[in-house]
């Protein structure tokens, strides 16, 4: 271990282009991600761009900063209109997987009773399990109708640190070379 407190340059190097990711994911609007947008993905968001054709340096950096933040983020549903349902990871066990049911609304915004500003429990059990709808009311309602947002959830202000991001990697790097079935090297 080094004097800098980390271990294994390529996951430090992969936590701060993590960084950058969720720079991108946290400020669409700036210049360089408006650049970026219409250079790459100009018809679909950060989250769902593909690597494209003729990618450059810059961009391939991106995406592999995208692949370190993906398994954190999550939808903290404020106002709930930008979050769908099926494609979007917004309740603790992931993205709801499985076909959709008949009818069944597109964003999560539309299983609240706008009356009342709570969980449409008669949509809910129209649509779900007994289980997912108890996952789904333990989820809070912002009353402040903000604007839906992703929120880092290895940390508990919801935002990326590189430090976060180098543990989340070597924590996921640490299970993967336990779950091999690695024998001693041998001499003879």
């Amino acid at each position: 271990m080094g004097g800098l407190g980390f271990r294994d340059l390529v996951d430090f190097n992969k936590a701060m282009l993590g960084k950058q990711a969720w720079r991108l994911l946290q400020q669409p609007h700036s210049l360089w991600g408006k650049l970026f947008k219409a250079l790459y993905f100009p018809s679909k968001d950060f989250l769902k761009a593909d690597t494209g054709a003729r990618p450059s340096w810059g961009w391939q950096s991106l995406l592999a900063g995208r692949e370190v933040i993906l398994p954190n983020i999550q939808w903290s549903a404020d106002d709930e209109t930008q979050i769908k349902i099926r494609e979007d990871r917004w309740l603790p066990r992931g993205r709801l997987i499985g076909p959709a049911a008949r009818e069944e609304p597109m964003f999560v915004a539309d299983l609240l009773d706008n009356n009342s500003n709570r969980w449409n429990v008669a949509m809910l059990n129209q649509f779900y399990d007994a289980s997912l709808v108890q996952e789904i009311q333990r989820i809070p309602i912002n009353a402040n109708f903000a604007s839906d947002r992703l929120v880092w959830t290895a940390t508990t202000q919801g935002i990326y640190t590189i430090k976060s991001g180098y543990l989340s990697i070597r924590k996921t790097s640490l299970s993967a070379t336990s779950n091999t079935n690695c024998q001693p090297s041998s001499s003879y």
